[in-house]
């Protein structure tokens, strides 16, 4: 295999880490008006349904929003397992006798003869299914007690918010998923003097993933199905401002920072890629520019679909109730036009 996907993606981060910091600081954060396309809620998920969900069609996630420990639950598009080969059996040739038992009374040979030529799996089970690419998790140290909190999604910019308050000081989490640069990015500021602590992990469900830490850079690789599926790469790379960063075996920790930010990238061989280097390329191009430019150059792309259509069915005087809320609020036969749009 040509060059180490590992050892080319830490070098790759040091070069363009500068270059992801050269775009000019004061370009502007879109802003965003009109409460009726959000979606928000007063407490972090409890479980993956109240979990807010982004993606750009091939990459997602699924985002809990924690203050103690945030789960970021990833998605790529490509990764199954074996393709098992489809019986295909002829059930229309048992038809006539299962109607013939049925008329001679015969109702439990007819049943089990109906099961075995129509009903049964005609393909191996647990092939061609599909699998989760993994959880990114963020244990934060600070445990104190959160105030002010607001989770939210828009949906005219499919960006994510999470904004508390812990120990007197702000923080703001931002997370999207851009189609035009293929990446996944997240970040997080204090406020107020406030320091980011935390230990960051890439986890998958089952065994055979080989992870890696080092050089502010989270690595993953794995043959699905141990080895019959495709294979997958995962990059995650970690960008601060201020504090350190330490590399402890299964985990990456931070410590003190004023920001930080998380590129994730993903591909596997499933229309024949080498996966290792098509994530290399998309990080390598999700670094040529830092967050404010990405989040613009994703509202814009993104936009450019949401705005053909507008629904206004009217306002409805409750967008300051978490959504929760306000669908309660329904279920009891109150009106609410704006959650209809929604």
């Amino acid at each position: 295999m040509r060059k180490s996907f590992y050892k080319t993606l830490l070098l790759m981060g040091l070069v363009l880490l500068a270059i992801s910091f050269s775009c000019a600081d004061q370009e502007k954060v879109p802003v965003f008006t009109g409460p009726e396309v959000e979606l928000w809620y007063d407490a972090p998920a409890a479980d993956w349904n109240e979990a807010l969900p982004i993606g750009n069609g091939r990459l997602g996630a699924m985002v809990f929003g924690g203050t103690s420990q945030e789960r970021i639950q990833l998605n790529e598009e490509s990764i199954w397992t074996r393709q098992g080969s489809y019986e295909d059996r002829d059930g229309t040739e048992a038809i006539p006798q299962v109607r013939q038992l049925l008329f001679d009374g015969n109702y439990k040979e007819a049943q089990d003869l109906a099961v075995k030529e129509l009903l049964q799996e005609r393909l191996p089970s647990g092939t061609n299914a599909y699998q989760t690419l993994g959880d990114l998790m963020i244990s934060y140290d600070d445990s104190s007690e959160v105030t002010d909190y607001r989770r939210s999604l828009r949906l005219d910019s499919a960006l994510i918010r999470v904004n508390y308050t812990k120990s007197g000081n702000k923080y703001r989490r931002e997370v999207f998923s851009s189609a035009a640069r293929n990446v996944i990015i997240f970040r997080e500021k204090a406020a107020n003097g406030g320091k980011i602590d935390c230990h960051i992990q890439l986890t998958r469900p089952g065994e055979g993933e080989v992870v890696m830490y080092g050089d502010n850079m989270i690595t993953m690789k794995q043959y699905v199905d141990k080895g019959d599926g495709v294979m997958l790469a995962c990059g995650v790379k970690l960008i601060i401002i201020g504090g350190h960063v330490h590399s402890w075996g299964d985990r990456l920790e931070v410590d003190g920072a004023r920001s930080m930010e998380l590129r994730i990238v993903s591909s596997t061989d499933y229309f024949g890629e080498e996966p290792c280097a098509d994530c290399e390329a998309c990080l390598g191009q999700s670094l040529e520019c830092n967050f404010n430019r990405a989040l613009e150059e994703h509202v814009n792309e993104y936009q450019g679909y949401f705005n053909r259509v507008d629904i206004n069915l009217g306002g409805s005087g409750t967008t300051h109730l978490p959504t929760n809320e306000r669908l309660d609020l329904v279920k009891k036969g109150k009106n609410d036009p704006g959650l209809t749009a929604l």
